[in-house]
């Protein structure tokens, strides 16, 4: 028999008569949620049994509202000025949409209601309530709350304006410290023909987070330009400098500052370095059980090269310092050139490449040998005597821990006989290619389980007798994160040099015999990572495949 007070709660009256949980079901997520003293709503969402948009659904015919999903809602479309920040804060609620005298308020559960009535008294709107994802709404919140804080440098600068330079200096530090509180890696200021555009790479992918009348290039640019002591009147070539940032007492970043002319004024990107507390333990990666122990195993030899490889921004210079970490100990001399230094290292002797000053690459290593290194980290190997002499190092009893910007790890092979390098140093000097890539993690707060049909996972790799214990989720999107993720974690293949791929060096194999050999012996390939990471809720069938393919 159905208990009174699930008959008295929508929701769960309309999963039950769905189906979706049974009355034992209800009288336990009644009850959980009175104790938890959250509503049944938040605690299904928290429970994660039910997907999100379902929840919404069922929300939506027991209310007899309309269900909007905020994905088809352009944030710039949003009407303006009608409800302020502390109230949309206050209630979690936000206006959508008006026609015909009606605002349509976007609200996630019943209790939300009450904000119409508010609303109507003071707008003298038809109040119209849609119900939407949990998450969502919070996210398309914090978005809209942020874009508004941008809202106030939306107008033309007046020059020659002392209080126009003061309210520059004060955007361009918000703009930094925005940055940093959303750990972002770059800023991008781009000037279009009518627009001045600004962007945040968070998590490897590009936000837009305001535009700007292109009338106020020049000035946010020479502000840029004065913090990083560069040459304010010249704008015709591109100019390359530096400056600190803080954030907060606790938080200081050091920044890099690229300045390139283009066809609309000079368009400026700014890196945001990691330098304190970067690196991380090894277990922190992303590798499984058996990479991380080929890992430890080749990086603990006294001599032979290592070489992670992968695309720019694949993270290969923090796997790199993990290792440098760990193996940072008093009884060793560790030496780094790198172009340029991205994270300090105490007890690393660390050197920048400076082109300008003829301090290369081969430079800085054959100095390196005269001092009496163990380990040696060279940033990227670019040129045949780079790779030369990092190969002589790690044949003559050091070990060379370096980068290569190749697809895979097997491609690496071919890549330096490419270069010039004889396969039997190669196979005498190298132990182990790593490749890598990053993905992003799906935030804790918000992900979703999703039910994709089986011939989707069959096409991603699944194998048919896991389909019914798969878990798979997908974004969605709250405070806590960006539009559904949050950080970022490796995914790896490993490719040591057993006995059958040096014998396939010597003889110039390609690629695709070396990488056939290796499937041969249990090599696991960067999908196959991709996959363990989706099969564990850390990421996403979308993500895995953005970034494998």
């Amino acid at each position: 028999m159905t208990s009174s007070i699930v008959l008295t709660d929508p929701l769960l009256s309309h999963l039950l008569k769905a189906t979706r949980i049974t009355v034992e079901d209800a009288e336990r997520i009644s009850i959980s949620a009175q104790t938890a003293q959250c509503s049944t709503t938040q605690f299904l969402i928290k429970e994660e049994h039910i997907p999100p948009k379902e929840i919404a659904l069922a929300l939506s015919h027991s209310l007899h509202l309309n269900y909007v999903n905020l994905h088809d809602i352009a944030i710039e479309n949003i009407p303006r000025n009608l409800i302020n920040d502390a109230f949309i804060k206050e209630h979690h609620v936000l206006p959508i949409l008006i026609e015909n005298n009606t605002l349509q308020l976007a609200i996630r559960e019943p209790a939300q209601l009450s904000a119409c009535k508010i609303l109507k008294f003071h707008t003298h709107f038809q109040i119209q309530a849609v119900i939407t994802e949990w998450h969502k709404l919070s996210s398309f919140i914090r978005d809209y709350l942020n874009e508004q804080q941008y809202q106030t440098f939306n107008q033309p600068f007046v020059v020659d304006d002392a209080e126009s330079d003061q309210q520059i200096i004060t955007f361009v530090q918000h703009i930094l410290v925005d940055a940093i509180q959303k750990s972002a890696s770059d800023i991008h200021f781009e000037p279009y023909k009518s627009i001045y555009r600004i962007r945040l790479r968070i998590d490897g992918i590009l936000h837009q987070i305001t535009e700007l009348p292109i009338d106020v290039t020049q000035r946010i640019t020479a502000r840029l330009k004065i913090m990083s002591n560069l040459n304010i009147a010249e704008k015709r070539l591109p100019q390359d400098g530096r400056f600190n940032i803080s954030a907060n007492a606790e938080t200081f970043r050091d920044c890099r500052i690229s300045t390139c002319p283009t066809l609309f004024g000079e368009k400026t990107v700014v890196r945001i370095l990691r330098s304190e507390g970067a690196f991380l333990n090894i277990d922190e990666l992303g590798m499984n059980a058996a990479q991380q122990t080929l890992f430890l195993r080749e990086i603990k030899k006294p001599q032979g090269m290592i070489l992670v490889t992968g695309p720019t921004g694949s993270g290969k210079t923090l796997t790199l310092y993990s290792a440098l970490h760990l193996l940072n100990t008093l009884d060793k001399n560790i030496s780094t050139v790198e172009d340029p230094v991205e994270i300090e290292l105490r007890g690393v002797n660390q050197v920048n490449v400076d082109h300008k000053a003829n301090l290369t690459f081969p430079i800085i290593l054959r100095a390196f040998l005269r001092q009496d290194p163990d380990i040696l980290m060279v940033g990227e190997i670019r040129d045949k005597e780079t790779a030369e002499i990092a190969i002589k190092s790690a044949q003559t009893g050091h070990l060379v821990l370096s980068t290569l910007h190749t697809n895979s790890a097997y491609e690496t092979i071919n890549r330096l006989q490419m270069m010039g390098i004889a396969s039997f140093n190669l196979i005498d000097a190298t132990r182990l290619i790593l490749a890598q890539r990053l993905v992003r993690k799906l935030c804790s707060h918000c992900k979703s389980l999703i039910y994709p049909s089986e011939k989707v996972l069959s096409d991603a790799g699944f194998k048919e007798n896991d389909f019914d214990t798969l878990k798979i989720y997908e974004a969605t999107g709250c405070e806590h994160c960006t539009k559904g993720y949050s950080g970022r974690i490796g995914i790896f293949e490993l490719l040591p040099m057993t006995h059958d791929i040096k014998s396939l060096i010597i003889d110039q194999a390609s690629a695709d015999k070396i990488k056939n050999r290796a499937y041969e012996q249990g090599f696991e390939p960067l999908q196959s990572s991709a996959l363990e990471k989706v099969r564990a809720g850390i990421t996403t069938l979308d993500e895995a495949y953005r970034v494998i393919l």
